[in-house]
This record gives C-alpha cells, sequence and structure tokens, in this order.
C-alpha cells in the first residue's frame, strides 16, 4: 500500500515537473507602462497587492496570478485598486 501511494506520488510529481518546464515564464498582460529593462514591482492579480522584487510573499504568488511591473510610478497601479504589501512596504 504504501509502496503504491508512492508511486502515485512520484507520477504526480514528474508530471508537475514537466508541465512547469514545458510552460514558458509567462505574465498576465497588461497596459501599465514600461520604464525600466528591469522588474520594479511584482504584482500579484488576484488579491491587488504590489510587491518588491525581494518581498518574501511576492515568491508565494502562483504563476498565474503574477505580473511584473517596470515601472517606478504606483500611482497607476493604486488608481486601479491595488494596495501595497504591508511587508514589504513598511
Amino acid at each position: 500500500m504504501k509502496t503504491r501511494l508512492l508511486c502515485v506520488t512520484l507520477i504526480f510529481s514528474l508530471l508537475f515537473l514537466i508541465g512547469c518546464e514545458q510552460e514558458e515564464n509567462k505574465t498576465l498582460e497588461t497596459d501599465f507602462p514600461r520604464e525600466s529593462e528591469e522588474i520594479v514591482y511584482i504584482l500579484n492579480m488576484n488579491s491587488r497587492k504590489i510587491h518588491n522584487i525581494f518581498c518574501y510573499s511576492a515568491s508565494m504568488i502562483h504563476r498565474e496570478n503574477r505580473s511584473d511591473y517596470y515601472s517606478f510610478d504606483l500611482e497607476p497601479l493604486l488608481e486601479q485598486g491595488f494596495t501595497r504589501c504591508k511587508n514589504c512596504f513598511k
């Protein structure tokens, strides 16, 4: 029984890893201005939170909810209802 559970877990883990490798590093399409070649902030499109690139919470965002932001100006985001992360904007 334990061997069967281990095999099933291993198969699902491998399938997950294969799917992650095949999927490109996608970000959600946005109309935000791009003023920098490097990512300035990370957005959680689900919770509408703004994170800096070093925030631990940003590393936990699921790929489908994450969008990279290439501008230093937060006003467009705040006007659209985004809020600053309480962990990284102390």
